[in-house]
């Protein structure tokens, strides 16, 4: 078998990916739902081969590993709270936010670039009817977000940063900004690196933030406060001098 195949014949969903599909789908049959996973990345991976679609991160409950989400289940339930993700994929982390009842779902949305990502989310969950005009897709470098000033208590960018140059994170953050009402967090993760730099990856410039250049980029554009910790970091990224840092920044 080639590479692909070996890991989709290894693939057993994690408990939490279990768990979202018993508690939001009403699924508990653990071959169909991994039938399921299997070939919805099969189609995400023909729209763009990210390793997370690779590796079946796409449906992991990672952004629930994030300190900033920890806080807020720590809290006494406020479902009042207006939630967004940007670059949201597949939608997977909105779908938790609904069963962690950290919003309500007519009051989470998410923003992707690529409209094939949205509509397989909405194939896996099968959830169109219920937040079918959740979703919206565009390029927030060139039109901005879609959404009203001061209009989001959260916003949630997963794996995203790291996918910008250096002035397609200032605009994400400038934007980011604008959206959330005072007092309201952006927080996400993200590959950093020992030291600030440009990132050839394949002919795509990104940009390599540190744990000190990124707090600085937020507060540059009005934050009040950042907190960035080392999150989960595994040994292929150490050995290539790089790490995945949370960060939470505050409005």
């Amino acid at each position: 078998f080639n590479l692909m195949s070996t890991i989709q014949m290894d693939y057993k969903p994690e408990q939490q990916t279990l768990r979202l599909f018993r508690d939001y789908c009403g699924k508990t049959d653990q071959d169909e739902v991994r039938r399921r996973i299997i070939d919805v990345q099969q189609k995400a991976l023909k729209v763009l081969p990210y390793p997370c679609i690779e590796h079946f991160r796409f449906v992991e409950a990672r952004a629930m590993e994030h300190f900033f989400w920890k806080e807020l289940k720590s809290q006494e339930g406020d479902l009042q709270r207006r939630w967004l993700d940007v670059g949201c994929c597949t939608g997977t982390d909105i779908r938790y936010v609904i069963i962690d009842r950290l919003a309500s779902p007519q009051d989470v949305f998410g923003f992707e670039l690529e409209k094939p990502f949205v509509d397989l989310g909405f194939e896996l969950f099968e959830d169109r009817d219920r937040l079918g005009n959740n979703f919206f897709v565009g390029n927030f470098v060139t039109d901005g977000l879609p959404f009203e000033s001061e209009s989001m208590d959260v916003v949630y960018a997963g794996s995203v940063l790291h996918l910008l140059s250096k002035d397609q994170g200032d605009i994400l953050a400038k934007e980011v900004h604008r959206v959330l009402k005072p007092g309201g967090t952006f927080f996400g993760k993200h590959i950093g690196s020992s030291q600030a730099e440009p990132y050839d990856d394949g002919g795509m410039l990104q940009w390599m933030h540190t744990d000190v250049t990124l707090e600085q980029m937020f507060l540059s554009h009005g934050f009040s406060s950042c907190t960035v910790q080392d999150f989960n970091t595994d040994e292929n990224l150490l050995q290539r001098k790089k790490k995945f840092l949370a960060f939470a920044a505050k409005k």
